[in-house]
């Protein structure tokens, strides 16, 4: 990660010039006096807290990531849908009132399943429609936390910070089956935002990413 120090193999010494944990910490202790026991283990739960807040915050940020992706999964399926069924509107209506001056009877027999199809058809985008709402109302929920953690600051207290995830675990009690490809993949997108080299990134090949929206293959996704 940005700021670790390289490994070096076990016995051999760094090359000149870079400071090694140990030596950091070492030089550390040497300038800074001795502090109480008390101190201590305040300035042990301040970094406790931090690192707290830390993963909380990526796991909210992750979170608004995942909702935006799948409202935008969902608009463009339904954008889809539409556009197919004013296509096959067009030309089914054509055939129909050809059909129709012909062989009426013929025409109500293949108008019953064309029927079926566009109520099936209504279905899906008013599924989607449904489904878009509920990711882009779950997304300005967590934008919403995002916002109170950035407003609480780096160092927040341990009642601010307990607040917090209790929200964050109200708005997952809300959320339908996470699809855990997607959500690495919005893991990775934020490490790349945040600077991370590749090699912090978490593997998915390609058919993985290709049905990240449709489905999970077998994935071991990093905790949220």
């Amino acid at each position: 990660r940005p700021g670790r120090s390289p490994a070096y193999p076990e016995g051999s010494p760094p090359p000149r010039g870079i400071m090694t944990p140990r030596d950091a910490r070492d030089r550390s202790r040497r300038l800074r006096p001795e502090a109480p026991a008390s101190e201590g283990n305040e300035m042990s739960d301040r970094e406790r807290l931090e690192e707290e807040y830390r993963m909380l915050l990526f796991g909210v940020r992750r979170s608004v990531r995942y909702h935006l992706r799948r409202r935008r999964f969902y608009k463009r399926f339904r954008d889809a849908a539409l556009l197919v069924a004013a296509a096959s509107g067009s030309a089914a209506v054509a055939a129909f009132g050809s059909e129709l001056t012909a062989r009426l009877a013929d025409s109500v027999e293949a108008a019953v399943p064309a029927a079926v199809a566009v109520m099936a058809l209504a279905y899906l985008v008013a599924g989607s429609l449904r489904k878009a709402r509920l990711h882009t109302d779950l997304g300005r929920r967590f934008i919403a936390l995002e916002r109170r953690l950035i407003a609480a600051g780096s160092s927040p207290s341990d009642a601010a910070l307990v607040e917090a995830t209790q929200e964050r675990l109200t708005i997952e009690s809300d959320e339908p089956p996470v699809l855990r490809v997607l959500d690495t993949l919005c893991h990775n997108e934020l490490l790349r935002a945040m600077g991370y080299p590749r090699a912090e990134f978490v593997p998915v090949t390609a058919p993985q990413r290709l049905f990240a929206n449709w489905t999970d293959f077998r994935f071991d996704a990093p905790p949220r």
